[in-house]
């Protein structure tokens, strides 16, 4: 059984469906608030959630998931204006990722 997991993508975003499999199932939703895009979602066909991550001014921010098919998140890589950010042995480490 598929748990449904928490989502960063801020509450009352629309939801707009780009890409849907043959089957009629959604692939792939961007979420909209305020004209801006604020988040995309991926899935597999069965309507296992594959990724999410959300969108601030155009750019990855916050956390991107990438989850099993349980639900349950198994990688989890955070970012800032674009940028992959993580803590490192030396300190914070910054990147395109």
């Amino acid at each position: 059984m598929r748990r449904k997991s928490r989502t960063s993508i801020p509450k009352g975003a629309t939801e707009i469906i780009e890409q849907s499999f043959e089957s009629g199932a959604k692939q792939q939703s961007s979420y909209v608030l305020n004209s801006q895009k604020v988040g995309l979602l991926f899935w597999k066909e069965d309507g296992t959630l594959l990724h999410e991550h959300v969108i601030c001014n155009g750019k990855k921010y916050g956390r991107y998931d990438n989850f099993h098919a349980n639900g349950e998140p198994y990688e989890v890589t955070p970012y800032r204006h674009g940028k992959f950010k993580a803590k490192g042995f030396n300190g914070p480490m910054t990147g395109p990722h």
